[in-house]
């Protein structure tokens, strides 16, 4: 649970980062300021886990809602591996290849202890 509580702050930080950066852009072409660029979803997704920490939902609905994320994160997961290509990794190099490696083995680690 750890793991999602992070991802919230993580989506706010690299919006305002890539809103930053969007922005210095913007200013040097067009000399015109630009809004920050917020991650909406990631304060629906706060908000969603606001409501099961509350327990507002019946029990079967909760059950119901956690086989139907666990269906989409899978369709996700499916279309992302779907669009990767081989030469893409290979394009990306051996830092990138490490960072991926060292995140996998993180998320592997960290799931088999919260279970």
């Amino acid at each position: 649970m750890t793991r999602v509580m992070l991802l919230v702050p993580v989506l706010l930080v690299v919006g305002f980062w890539v809103s930053r950066a969007r922005r210095r852009e913007w200013r040097r072409i067009e000399g015109r300021q630009s809004k920050i660029a917020v991650p909406w979803f990631a304060l629906g997704f706060l908000a969603i886990v606001v409501v099961n920490l509350l327990h507002v939902l019946p029990d079967t609905a909760n059950k119901t809602l956690n086989t139907l994320d666990t269906f989409a994160l899978t369709m996700v997961m499916t279309a992302l591996g779907m669009e990767t290509r081989i030469a893409q990794i290979r394009e990306a190099g051996p830092r990138a290849i490490a960072t991926g490696a060292i995140l996998h083995a993180w998320l592997i680690a960290a799931g088999s202890r919260s279970r």
